[in-house]
C-alpha cells in the first residue's frame, strides 16, 4: 500500500495541496488507498448481492420466486449472451432483468445526494452518457454538478460502469467525509493540475486530481494517458484495470457475466464506423445514422471524428 506521505507527495507535484483542508487531505489518501488494494476487489461481492437483491424484489412485485442457485445461473447466462446490439436472433430479456446494475448504482448515488435525471418507469435515476472523451474542463464541470456518467465508447477496455462502480464501492466502504460524499465529489471537480512539470504535454497539463484517484493508467500501459500510474490490476484507480478483474478473475457471477457481455458489445460496435454513427445517431436522435437529416448527419460526424466534443454529453 503507498503510504499516506507519498500519496500526498504526488499530488503535491502537480496541485496545491497545502491549500486544502487536512479533512479534504485525508479523505484523498482514504479512497486511494482503499481502491489500491485488493480489499476493493473483495467488495465487489456486495455490489452482486445488491444486485441479487434488487432481482429479489423485482420479482417479489410480480409474486414470482427469488432467485435460487439454479435461476441465478439461468440469469447469468441470459447475461452473458448480451454481446452484439439488439441481435435479432434473441428475444428481449424481461423487465426483472433490464438495467439491473445501473438501478443498484443509481440508488446508491441517489441516497449519497448525487443529482440524477428522471425516467419513466423506473424506480431510480439515471446518469448523462458519453458519446466521446469530454474536454477536461466540460469533464470536471459535470462533476462539480454532482453527476455521474457512462462511458459506452471509451476503448482499451475501459468499461462503460466503471467510474460509477468506484463510486459505489468509495461510498460504500471508505469513511464518510464529515461534509457528505456528493460535496467532496463536487470539490474534486475544482481541482485541475496547477503546476507544470517538466515533460509534461498539453494533454498531461489539463487533467487534476480526479485523474489520479480514479483515472489512472491500466498496469500494462504506464503513461498512456497521463502521469499516473498503477501496478497491478487489483488497483482500481484505473477503471480499466477494474475492468480486466471483473472480466478475467472476479469469481462467476450476474456483474462479471453482464460486464463481460457489454465488453464485446461495445467493442463490436467500435469496431466498425458505421455501428459507431448507427450508435450515435440513436442516442442523440433516437435513429439510424442513414435516416438523420443531413445536418443531424453531421454533428454525428463531427462526434466520430473529434472525440473532444461537449456535445457528446447525452441526458435521458
Amino acid at each position: 500500500m503507498t503510504s499516506s506521505l507519498d500519496i500526498l507527495n504526488e499530488l503535491r507535484l502537480r496541485m496545491n495541496i497545502d491549500n486544502w483542508s487536512v479533512a479534504r487531505q485525508r479523505t484523498c489518501i482514504r479512497i486511494a488507498q482503499f481502491l489500491e488494494t485488493p480489499l476493493a476487489a473483495a467488495r465487489l461481492d456486495v455490489l452482486e448481492q445488491d444486485m441479487i437483491a434488487e432481482a429479489n424484489r423485482r420479482l417479489n412485485q410480480l409474486h414470482l420466486p427469488a432467485l435460487n442457485a439454479v435461476t441465478q445461473q439461468q440469469w447469468r447466462a441470459d447475461f452473458g449472451a448480451r454481446t452484439r446490439p439488439r441481435d435479432p436472433n434473441q428475444a428481449p430479456l424481461p423487465p426483472t432483468q433490464t438495467h439491473l446494475l445501473s438501478d443498484v448504482l443509481s440508488h446508491n448515488e441517489q441516497n449519497r445526494g448525487f443529482q440524477l435525471y428522471p425516467r419513466v418507469g423506473r424506480n431510480w435515476g439515471q446518469t448523462v452518457t458519453y458519446l466521446t472523451f469530454i474536454p477536461p474542463d466540460r469533464f470536471r464541470e459535470n462533476i462539480r454538478a454532482s453527476r455521474h456518467w457512462k462511458d459506452p465508447l471509451v476503448p482499451g477496455g475501459h468499461g462503460e460502469f466503471s467510474h460509477r462502480i468506484q463510486w459505489y464501492l468509495v461510498t460504500n466502504n471508505v469513511p464518510q467525509p464529515a461534509e457528505g460524499w456528493q460535496s467532496f465529489y463536487e470539490w474534486v471537480g475544482r481541482i485541475a493540475h496547477q503546476i507544470i512539470q517538466g515533460g509534461d504535454d498539453a494533454g498531461w497539463a489539463a487533467l487534476g486530481l480526479w485523474d489520479a484517484l480514479f483515472d489512472r493508467n491500466n498496469h500494462n500501459a504506464p503513461n498512456v494517458n497521463g502521469p499516473y500510474n498503477t501496478n497491478a490490476n487489483t488497483d482500481f484507480r484505473s477503471p480499466e484495470n477494474m475492468q480486466e478483474y471483473i472480466i478475467n478473475v472476479m469469481p462467476d457471477s450476474l456483474l462479471k457475466r453482464f460486464t463481460a457481455a457489454r465488453q464485446q458489445k461495445r467493442d463490436y460496435i467500435l469496431a466498425n464506423d458505421v455501428r459507431i454513427q448507427d450508435y450515435v445517431a440513436k442516442k442523440l436522435h433516437q435513429r439510424r445514422y442513414n435516416q438523420l437529416t443531413v445536418p443531424q448527419q453531421q454533428i454525428v460526424d463531427q462526434l466520430v471524428a473529434d472525440n473532444y466534443r461537449a456535445e457528446g454529453i447525452v441526458q435521458p
